[in-house]
């Protein structure tokens, strides 16, 4: 799996640390739009690639970025988490899902099948099975409500009026 071949699909997450650490320290974050609640829900097609490219700009996003349909039918169809992460092979397989993205946990993945591709690549013989187990992240309710606050004061209002 080389860089070109990794797609991003649109939501609204990145999760190389490189790209998405600059968004943790809040003070020398790059300005985002002002106009009513920052990144408001999406009413168009086009609203939804200025979001993409906002996200590309700011994060510094080289690889392709693959936008769902304004319904959400990708998101739903892989399991509606608002942060998932899938990893295919280039011929469409899922290779690894994750219902919440982590850096840590992406980033362990990736690494492990590019060093599978390299045993493959010296005629090691590997045969697939599949995995599950649980990863851990940071859980800081301070530094989410600060993100949080980048959508704007109604998401965050809104965020804990649903008691999440």
């Amino acid at each position: 799996m080389s860089k070109t071949d990794r797609l991003t699909h649109y939501t609204y997450d990145a999760f190389v640390p490189e790209k998405f650490m600059p968004w943790m320290r809040f003070e020398e974050s790059p300005p985002h739009w002002q106009p009513g609640e920052n990144y408001p829900h999406l009413t168009s097609m086009a609203q939804k690639h200025d979001h993409a490219r906002a996200l590309r700009d700011v994060l510094g996003v080289t690889r392709p970025i693959l936008l769902d349909a304004l319904d959400g039918a990708c998101q739903r169809a892989y399991g509606s988490m608002p942060n998932m992460t899938w990893i295919f092979t280039r011929s469409g397989v899922p290779v690894y899902k994750s219902s919440w993205t982590d850096a840590n946990s992406v980033q362990n993945a990736v690494e492990y099948f590019l060093d599978a591709s390299l045993r493959r690549k010296e005629k090691e013989r590997l045969v697939p099975f599949q995995v599950e187990r649980v990863d851990y992240r940071n859980s800081d309710q301070e530094k989410f409500y600060q993100g949080l606050e980048r959508n704007g004061p109604k998401a965050v209002r809104e965020f804990r009026e649903a008691g999440v």
